[in-house]
């Protein structure tokens, strides 16, 4: 376990690590995996690696050319390029810059949440149905609600323009939600999906 402020960095190996826990703290990863129980206020730089985390928190996780799992993210701020990712039970505030990314998975979105900001390049990104306040920026791209979706969506003709389209919704019975989703997406599709 790690406490005090922590420089790695790894080329070409294996990383296991039970905990990183301090603001200071920095892994950078390049051709290697890693297998870390808990990141805490450190920031991670992966290139083509392969990442599993089972809670990160109050972190800057970036991912290029790679694969990042992780299972519990709590003020997460994200930048994921070229990467195949699964994030699940996000919490309190995620802000995800997402770029070129083929295969990106966001599991639950947990009662805590408060907001959750998404800019996406060239991908398309499903988003759980959860409920909430729901602002979408499409660019070139597609906006879709599921089946079963229980959503006030109104599309903001003011704003729209012939490429880019915005839309506001209330998911759920709440009409006053505590939760924000937005979503900014250039050159890719929304999705929110039941």
């Amino acid at each position: 376990e790690f406490y005090a402020p922590l420089q790695v960095n790894v080329q070409h190996g294996n990383l296991k690590a039970p905990v990183i826990n301090n603001a200071n703290s920095n892994v950078t990863m390049r051709f290697s995996t890693a297998q870390i129980r808990e990141l805490v206020g450190a920031t991670l730089n992966c290139v083509n690696s392969n990442v599993r985390i089972y809670s990160a928190k109050n972190a800057d996780l970036n991912c290029e050319r790679g694969v990042l799992i992780v299972e519990n993210l709590e003020n997460i701020k994200g930048i994921l390029k070229y990467s195949k990712s699964v994030l699940n039970n996000l919490g309190e505030e995620i802000d995800l810059n997402v770029s070129f990314t083929y295969d990106l998975k966001l599991g639950n979105l947990n009662q805590d949440l408060k907001k959750l900001m998404i800019q996406t390049n060239y991908s398309d990104i499903q988003v759980p149905t959860v409920d909430g306040l729901l602002n979408v920026q499409t660019t070139n791209g597609q906006f879709f609600m599921s089946q079963g979706v229980d959503a006030k969506v109104r599309k903001d003709v003011n704003k729209s323009t012939e490429k880019t389209r915005y839309f506001n919704a209330v998911i759920g019975e709440d009409d006053t939600p505590k939760r924000v989703i937005i979503i900014k997406a250039n050159n890719g599709d929304v999705k929110i999906r039941k």
